[in-house]
């Protein structure tokens, strides 16, 4: 026997449950002070590493583009160094390739100009014409209208990129030239001027790649591909316009 009666094994019972209780809802209050404290205290910042967003670069042209001994000598690959990490600068020029869809390699023709369409490019620089100038190519109606053609489909790719017309650079006069042969004459009074015309009815930037080269011909060794010191020539006009143009 513990000596305790009904009434009081009821009262000791109920005395117990109002202490479990009480020491819940004491609980309870500690809780939501804390969560109260918590909120009113400002948060700590969180940081994040800002990864740089990348502008991609797409360069069509013929080999004049892709660089005809060491690509890492060509324009893109200098423009690429004189750019930087936040750009990517891909190459897709192509040897002895011409805008004109009649010539004897048209550009379109390849599948590397089907790989520059799929580049997602920010901005398209874009070097066709040196080849258009051979006699056996060209058609000064043909190649200002496929030019405007070739500018409109890379205008109007996805990523709505904007599109530099660049000019053919210097090339020598060739005496007794051949039906194969680029054609300094046309280059300079036909397919130069023809660029500009497209670039101000397109509404787009040419940068003129003739001007900065016109009198360091002794930079192209075989009168059409520079070196690589006439690459970086080109490379810091194109690194300029880029640069200027917002």
């Amino acid at each position: 026997m513990n000596g305790y009666n009904d009434k009081e094994v009821l009262f000791h019972g109920r005395f117990h449950i109002a202490i479990n209780l009480l020491g819940i809802i004491t609980l309870g209050l500690i809780a939501a002070l804390c969560i109260v404290q918590s909120m009113s205290q400002p948060a700590a910042p969180i940081t994040k590493e800002v990864v740089p967003s990348i502008t991609r670069i797409t360069a069509v042209g013929d080999s004049i583009t892709e660089g005809t001994v060491d690509k890492a000598d060509a324009y893109p690959a200098q423009l690429q160094n004189l750019l930087g990490d936040t750009y990517e600068v891909s190459n897709y020029g192509l040897s002895k390739v011409t805008l004109q869809s009649t010539g004897d390699k048209p550009y379109t023709s390849e599948q590397l100009y089907q790989q520059s369409l799929a580049s997602d490019p920010a901005i398209v620089l874009i070097m066709l014409g040196t080849n258009d100038s051979k006699q056996k190519n060209w058609n000064a109606a043909r190649y200002k209208e496929e030019l405007e053609t070739f500018v409109d489909t890379y205008k109007n790719l996805p990523t709505r990129p904007k599109v530099y017309l660049l000019t053919a650079p210097v090339a020598h006069v060739y005496e007794n030239m051949k039906n194969d042969d680029v054609d300094a004459v046309v280059v300079e009074h036909e397919v130069v001027p023809i660029i500009k015309e497209v670039a101000a009815a397109k509404n787009i930037p040419y940068i003129d790649i003739f001007e900065v080269t016109k009198d360091h011909k002794n930079l192209f060794g075989d009168g059409v591909h520079p070196n690589a010191e006439g690459y970086g020539i080109i490379a810091k006009k194109v690194y300029e316009a880029i640069k200027e143009t917002p």
